[in-house]
């Protein structure tokens, strides 16, 4: 049996994870995903009771980056490898031991890619310049409130 916990269940991207991996699943493996609905304390329980059942791995999206190293210990104590995915932990925490992964796109292109994108839509569309100007007046690209990838960003010119 496969055991990961989402962070909320109710978001877009998540669901289309959650799905995803349970498609990949179908017929191979049983598949048995938590909610802990946004809630810190709530991951810790769900992680340690994963652990007391002696699942083969842990698959975690964090909630908070700066507690992974409280899952990592108790990982580590039961001998049980952990992977995160969409938000890293810090590299201090993946550093504690050699059965800690990470499963996402580096924090600070997130924002890049998604400028890319837009400069890219502005130059093969001219419809978009809507006052025909040749100017981007404003564009903003904002994340998840306190989520790393929002946080770590470059500007473009």
């Amino acid at each position: 049996m496969w055991k990961g916990a989402i962070y909320k269940f109710d978001d877009t991207f998540i669901t289309s994870v959650r799905d995803t991996i349970a498609r990949a699943a179908e017929g191979k493996e049983k598949v048995d995903i938590v909610d802990y609905q946004n809630s810190q304390p709530t991951q810790n329980d769900k992680a340690g009771l994963f652990i007391t059942k002696k699942v083969n791995a842990l698959t975690i999206n964090p909630l908070d980056r700066t507690a992974a190293g409280v899952l990592i210990d108790k990982a580590k104590k039961a001998n049980i490898p952990i992977v995160f995915f969409k938000c890293e932990p810090l590299p201090e925490d993946m550093q504690k031991w050699d059965k800690v992964y990470y499963v996402g796109a580096k924090a600070e292109e997130s924002g890049t890619i998604q400028g890319r994108l837009v400069v890219d839509y502005w130059k093969a569309y001219p419809k978009a310049n809507k006052n025909k100007d040749g100017i981007m007046q404003y564009v903003m690209l904002k994340g998840e409130p306190g989520h790393q990838d929002a946080a770590a960003h470059k500007v473009l010119s």
